[in-house]
């Protein structure tokens, strides 16, 4: 296995990082239009990858835009 620099380690985690970012940005538009587009400002707060995964995963299960919100509080 090849080495991988603290650099590129952090080049893959902010990779990852804005991949679950856009992918909950699109569900958040497709699912719930304008208003749901507008929780990216507290979304995009949110540095911890687990938590992202969780949020996307969520997206797809939540009925109601405030189910979802109450996700981030």
């Amino acid at each position: 296995m090849p080495y991988v620099t603290s650099i590129e380690r952090l080049a893959m985690k902010e990779g990852a990082r804005a991949e679950l970012l856009g992918t909950i940005r699109a569900g958040l538009r497709d699912k719930f239009g304008r208003p749901g587009a507008r929780l990216m400002v507290k979304i995009r707060a949110i540095h911890e990858l687990p938590r992202l995964r969780i949020l996307a995963r969520a997206l797809i299960k939540t009925e109601s835009l405030q189910a979802f919100r109450d996700l981030l509080d």
